[in-house]
């Protein structure tokens, strides 16, 4: 699964981040800095290089220079996405119960399913029981 199939449900500053540096180095600066507040350097003095080398282990000397370039000298949230890993993590277990099922039971296919993602199978089934979710674009669909 890619985080570009749940773009939608991204938080703006992720989506702001996304455009400037890419998916595979946003994912980076989730993994490594999601839920705090990171001050990005503008490299002027030795702790603004102190910082920059903390975000460039995170996400790679490109991406870091894209983003202090971008918001260097602001103060930004890097926020945890977990509504758009959760959705990720949902879409793959109904995938999953999909193949699984074409050789095994429904059953067979929970219990494989609650194991590998250490979760219940009361938890497994309420996900089967959803389908994929869509960020509200505030418009209404005309139906005529």
């Amino acid at each position: 699964m890619d985080l570009s199939e749940v773009k939608n449900l991204l938080p703006a500053m992720i989506r702001a981040v996304v455009n400037a540096i890419g998916i595979p180095a946003a994912i980076k600066l989730v993994e490594q800095l999601g839920g705090s507040t990171f001050p990005v350097p503008m490299r002027k003095n030795a702790a603004g290089e102190i910082r920059y080398q903390v975000l460039a282990d995170a996400v790679g000397d490109e991406a870091a220079s894209q983003l202090v370039e971008l918001l260097g000298g602001q103060e930004i949230y890097v926020p945890l996405c977990s509504a758009a890993l959760r959705e990720l993590r949902d879409r793959q277990i109904r995938s999953d119960f999909d193949l699984i099922t074409r050789e095994h039971s429904a059953l067979h296919a929970v219990a494989t399913l609650a194991i590998r993602y250490k979760m219940s199978d009361r938890q497994i089934w309420r996900i089967l029981n959803q389908t994929d979710r869509e960020a509200d674009s505030g418009e209404q669909h005309c139906l005529f």
